[in-house]
C-alpha cells in the first residue's frame, strides 16, 4: 500500500508540475502584456498632449481662412456691384481710396497695378488741391 501511495504522490507531482509551469508561464505573459499596454497608454497620452495644441492651431487657421474668404467674397461682390453700376476704373479706385483702403488692397481688389492706382490717386489729389486754390481766389501761376 505504501508503494501505491508513493506512486500516486509521484503521479500527482508529475501532473502538478506542468500545471504550475503553465500557471507561471501565463503569469509572465500577463505581466508582459500589462507592461506593453502601460507603455502604449503612455505613448498615446504623449501623442494626445502633442496633438491638442496642433488642433487648436488648426482651428485658429480655419477661422482666419474663413475671414479671408469672407473678405474676398465681399470684395468680389463690391467689384460686381461697381461693374453693374458701370463705374470706370478711376471711379472704383477713388471710391475704395475714400473708404480708407490701402493702395495694395485697391490694386489687388481691382486687379490693376500699384503704379496705376498711385497715379489715379495722385492725379485726383492734385486736381482737388488745384480746385481748392481756384475757390480761394488765388490765380494759378503758369
Amino acid at each position: 500500500m505504501v508503494s501505491w501511495l508513493y506512486a500516486s504522490s509521484i503521479l500527482a507531482s508529475l501532473i502538478a508540475l506542468p500545471a504550475l509551469s503553465m500557471q507561471f508561464w501565463l503569469y509572465k505573459k500577463l505581466k508582459d502584456e500589462v507592461r506593453r499596454v502601460t507603455v502604449h497608454m503612455a505613448t498615446t497620452e504623449d501623442v494626445t498632449n502633442t496633438v491638442s495644441p496642433v488642433s487648436d492651431q488648426v482651428s485658429g487657421l480655419e477661422l482666419r481662412l474663413d475671414q479671408l474668404e469672407n473678405n474676398k467674397r465681399e470684395q468680389d461682390e463690391w467689384i460686381a456691384e461697381a461693374e453693374s453700376i458701370n463705374l470706370n476704373r478711376r471711379g472704383q479706385v477713388l471710391r475704395l481710396h475714400r473708404r480708407g483702403e490701402s493702395i495694395p488692397e485697391i490694386a489687388s481688389a481691382l486687379r490693376v497695378g500699384l503704379g496705376e492706382v498711385r497715379l489715379i490717386i495722385k492725379v485726383y489729389e492734385l486736381s482737388k488741391n488745384e480746385h481748392k486754390s481756384d475757390e480761394s481766389g488765388l490765380t494759378p501761376s503758369f
